[in-house]
């Protein structure tokens, strides 16, 4: 595996910069809501594999992370051409599943474009039971706790997407 990014302390973690093409905008003008999603699955692989935690195809030996939950929430709407970032939050990790809260902002004006929360199971692929993360992969998740445990936790309120402008 690659030689993990750093990980900086006290602030959610960098994992992609993305513009909004036109091809990926509907009849109306703005961005699809399954190509938010689509951001978000980058997002979330690049975490995973510029971190160590993965590789580039998602796998650490014979488990790889399989995604349980998603939740996404829209807060704004992206044009084409609009630069976005998206960035993580380890939420919570035990011996075999994570809470990852991926954030999206618009570069332009620093906003919240969408956020999704996602519910990460570390699977055997032979078995096709949950396993526990490695060692290797259990001191990076560590080093991520660390990095985010001094962010405050957004609310329901954020992730429902409550504040939102009319």
């Amino acid at each position: 595996m690659a030689t993990a990014a750093r990980i900086e302390m006290d602030r959610p973690t960098e994992c992609l910069e993305a513009i909004v093409a036109a091809s990926q905008t509907n009849a109306l003008g703005h961005l699809k809501a399954a190509q938010y999603i689509v951001l978000f699955d980058e997002a979330f692989t690049a975490l995973f594999v510029d971190h160590g935690l993965t590789d580039a195809e998602l796998r650490h030996g014979m488990t790889s992370p399989f995604l349980a939950d998603l939740r996404a929430t829209y807060m704004k709407e992206l044009l084409p051409g609009a630069r976005v970032a998206i960035a993580a939050q380890l939420l919570s990790f035990g011996d075999k599943h994570l809470r990852l809260l991926l954030l999206m902002t618009d570069s332009a004006d620093g906003r919240m474009a969408a956020t999704c929360e996602l519910s990460i199971v570390n699977m055997n692929l032979d078995a096709r039971r949950p396993a526990p993360w490695s060692p290797q992969q259990t001191a990076i998740l560590d080093q991520l706790r660390s990095a985010h445990a001094g962010l405050p936790v957004p609310g329901p309120s954020l992730r429902d997407g409550a504040g939102r402008r009319s």
